[in-house]
């Protein structure tokens, strides 16, 4: 049976939980409403051959049929929306050495060459807020400072992961988040903020994905001013940090990170 990624998603959600309502499948896949219906309907499709439907009982939808005639195989078409391979790009561009040519960003994503083009001008223009730029010679690669760099990945990451895949350590194909740092970066973030009633489960994801991202040291320049509080929180989250990961981090981490408390929090409050 031949699925896309967001019919996969959901098949086997029905088969793990039984029944989902639309709050269920929205957290799921992470999509709007329309984008669910659709995802159902296509689904529902795929299925129709083995004799199973998708029925609605009250605020759930559920599988009717003999389920056990489903293929214990699923063959899954990779199919991305624009969002979702821009996004896979940029992960590409941020991760490996060197340039990425078109033709192996064409193979990875299924889509022609002037597709790829555009893409890449869209990435182009988001990066601009970051002070990044998309590098064009045998191939292509993003230039800029390496500590921008990371906090744009942290971005990237705390939009295509959904909050409930994080905290299961389910990083799908992002694989430069290592499991036991990146548990570890949480524990300590959501334990140093937990003073911040207002500050979402993204946000706490988001600072725990940027502090796990850090690795040797690095000099930063340019370092803004930063409040008392940030820094002392800051402090406390590199002491833990550091103490668990047997990793000296230095002075300048530590004011860096302060900065973006400031900027995305305690300004904030």
């Amino acid at each position: 049976m031949l699925l896309t990624k967001r019919e996969e998603q959901l098949l086997k959600a029905f088969l793990h939980v039984g029944k989902l309502s639309m709050q269920d499948m929205t957290e799921i896949l992470q999509v709007s409403s329309r984008t669910i219906y659709r995802t159902l309907s296509d689904l529902t499709d795929s299925i129709e051959q083995y004799g199973i439907e998708i029925t609605k009982h009250g605020k759930y939808y559920i599988l009717t049929g003999e389920l056990d005639d489903l293929p214990t195989e699923l063959e899954v078409l990779v199919e991305y929306s624009p969002q979702e391979r821009q996004e896979l790009i940029t992960y590409r561009f941020l991760t490996e050495n060197g340039y990425v040519t078109n033709e192996a960003l064409q193979e990875c994503t299924k889509v022609s060459n002037v597709t790829i083009i555009q893409d890449i001008s869209d990435i182009d223009k988001r990066l601009l807020d970051f002070d990044l730029k998309i590098e064009r010679q045998k191939g292509y690669r993003i230039s800029g400072d390496s500590v921008s760099k990371r906090r744009f990945l942290a971005i990237l990451l705390t939009n295509c992961i959904s909050v409930a895949d994080f905290s299961t350590g389910n990083f799908g194909s992002f694989d430069i988040l290592e499991a036991d740092r990146t548990r570890l970066a949480s524990q300590i973030v959501n334990k140093q903020l937990s003073g911040f009633p207002d500050m979402d489960a993204r946000m706490k994801m988001f600072f725990a994905i940027l502090l796990s991202l850090i690795g040797q040291e690095q000099n930063i320049e340019n370092l803004p001013n930063t409040s008392k509080q940030a820094l002392e929180i800051s402090q406390k989250i590199f002491q833990a940090y550091s103490k668990q990961t047997e990793q000296f981090y230095s002075i300048q981490e530590i004011i860096y990170f302060a900065s973006i408390l400031d900027e995305l929090i305690i300004k904030r409050q």
